[in-house]
């Protein structure tokens, strides 16, 4: 037996899309729009500082445990110009 199942938590992507439709609809995209800067300056905010300390290899990093966790299909590249671009071809 195991200690930990696995969660994948698809239900909730999409029940954040409806309150983002309804924060939208309700209040008007300035509303929604410092709400998404509230919510992530929060949620994001450990993250935000190992890429300002480290670069974006700690976004790289994060990606990958992401988009792993919840199986995706994805690829990350990475360009000459130092630019870096996630392809996603299943979320």
């Amino acid at each position: 037996m195991r200690f930990m199942e696995k969660k994948i938590h698809k239900d909730f992507h999409g029940a954040l899309s409806v309150g983002f439709k309804f924060l939208d609809e309700k209040y008007g995209k300035e509303i929604l729009k410092e709400y998404l800067i509230q919510m992530v300056e929060n949620l994001y905010k450990g993250l935000i500082n190992k890429i300002k300390r480290n670069g974006l290899v700690e976004l790289e990093k994060y990606w990958k445990e992401i988009f792993t966790e919840e199986e995706g299909e994805f690829k990350i590249k990475r360009n000459k110009n130092r630019k870096m671009i996630l392809e996603v071809r299943k979320c």
